[in-house]
């Protein structure tokens, strides 16, 4: 325990020595523009940092770095030098940054949700996809709140990012989360488009898992306006089977659907797939 705290000191002293090198005040909150004001207390006697569940407070004397690094990672400036910091580029050890933000989970959640902190979080997970054990925390950290970040407008932008630069195994966690909430984000504007590209990069097991899934949800996403768009885009992908599936699924319900105003696009779209499942479905009509 007190080497912890000799550690979290050490790492205070290092920010403040990086601050001193900077227009003083610049990251402090109470100055910074109320257009863009970190989400959370800055407060360093607060317990309670940016209204968080209880699960998510940190120490009385934790809560002085905590928001130090959010102030760091949230701001303009200070989004440049955290990112400068783990390229070996500051005063604060880049290791020691990065085990503090790993035993506090919690701020990376918050920073992807900040337009200067999507950034910071985005160089956090470069650096520490080059270590297996380090990544393997990371994906556990996110995982339970990793639907919410998919949804929302600032976050998804940072699942965009891991989609296109993780290696494949890196990002089996997001496939996985797509596949237990194909029905939460197929029918939420912004979680649809992050499901679609979850389909579209995903391979073998991991995309059958989706499809199967989009399958089971099928007719309550056919009558949405977001959800069918999803169908549509899965019947466009060529995958025979899924074809076969939804053509089979969703025959039962031909009238209801094609009367439906979000249902009839669905219907169509299996009518311009392709194979012996299309002949069988327009028989119907």
């Amino acid at each position: 325990m007190q080497q912890h705290a000799m550690q979290r000191q050490a790492l205070i002293q290092r920010i403040e020595a990086d601050e001193r090198t900077m227009t003083p005040g610049v990251l402090q909150t109470s100055v910074m523009a109320d257009s863009h004001q970190a989400p959370y207390a800055s407060d360093p006697n607060s317990i309670n940092v940016g209204n968080l569940p209880q699960t998510y407070q940190p120490t009385i004397r934790e809560s002085e770095l905590t928001s130090r690094i959010l102030d760091l990672m949230t701001s303009e400036d200070g989004s440049l030098r955290f990112q400068r910091s783990l390229l070996g580029q500051g005063f604060v050890y880049p290791l020691d940054l990065v085990q503090y933000i790993m035993q506090h989970g919690y701020i990376l959640i918050i920073a992807a949700k900040d337009d200067y902190g999507i950034e910071s979080v985005k160089v956090f997970i470069d650096f520490v996809k080059q270590y297996p054990h380090m990544f393997n925390w990371v994906t556990s950290a996110l995982e339970e709140n990793v639907v919410e970040l998919m949804m929302h407008p600032t976050a998804s932008k940072l699942i965009l990012y891991c989609l296109r630069t993780l290696s494949y195994r890196q990002k089996l966690f997001l496939f996985q989360a797509a596949t237990r909430n194909c029905k939460k984000l197929g029918k939420n504007a912004i979680g649809k488009v992050i499901l679609e590209e979850c389909i579209k990069f995903s391979q073998d097991s991991q995309r059958r898992n989706i499809l199967n899934r989009l399958l089971y949800h099928a007719l309550t996403l056919s009558k949405t306006s977001k959800g069918n768009l999803v169908l549509q885009f899965a019947l466009k992908i060529g995958d025979q089977e899924f074809d076969r599936d939804i053509c089979r699924v969703l025959k039962n319900h031909l009238e209801d659907l094609s009367t439906d105003e979000n249902g009839s696009y669905v219907i169509e779209a299996c009518l311009k797939s392709s194979g012996e499942h299309r002949s069988n479905f327009e028989s119907l009509m």
